[in-house]
């Protein structure tokens, strides 16, 4: 995984299925637990650290067309937690930096409002 993360903006290109393949791979990993947000370590920090704004838009927009799966797992409350996390983490880095470096990954997000799985509050306190 760590080999394919370095070359993420160069060899995928030849094979964007794998590309997106790959890119699903690294955020179930993350709604799983197997990775942490704040591991500088883990794949899902470096992949927001060295992916393309659009790498990033898939990788949100495909956790936000999967978000009803996600209500019959046995462990749903934890997932639905670190879901919320992951957006908040984001919207954190975007309030750090340039906001046009971020909007194709803002546009992701999109998926997780239309597909809700949280709060009619906690929704709209992210709008």
């Amino acid at each position: 995984y760590l080999y394919a993360l370095n070359l993420i903006n160069e060899e995928f290109r030849l094979i964007p299925f794998s590309k997106d393949h790959f890119i699903n791979q690294i955020m179930i990993l993350y709604i799983e637990g197997l990775e942490q947000l704040n591991d500088e370590e883990s794949l899902i920090y470096k992949f927001f650290k060295t992916a393309s704004g659009e790498d990033r838009k898939i990788a949100i927009r495909n956790i936000g067309t999967n978000l009803i799966k996600y209500q019959d797992k046995e462990d749903f409350e934890k997932t639905k937690k670190r879901l919320t996390n992951l957006l908040d983490y984001r919207l954190r880095e975007v309030n750090t930096e340039n906001i046009t470096n971020y909007i194709e990954e803002l546009y992701g997000f999109i998926y997780w409002f239309r597909n809700s799985i949280f709060e009619e509050e906690w929704t709209i306190n992210r709008l």
